[in-house]
């Protein structure tokens, strides 16, 4: 299996990455205010 990336999958990866980060992000954020709501 070839393991070099072309430069459009290696673009396609960092975009996706990104994009998931940002998703985790949102998401234990949207957790922590659920938690504040309940305990504070």
């Amino acid at each position: 299996m070839n393991k070099e990336l072309t430069r459009e999958e290696e673009k396609f990866l960092q975009a996706y990455q990104e994009k998931v980060l940002h998703s985790f992000r949102e998401i234990e954020r949207y957790a922590n205010l659920l938690l504040k709501k309940k305990y504070f």
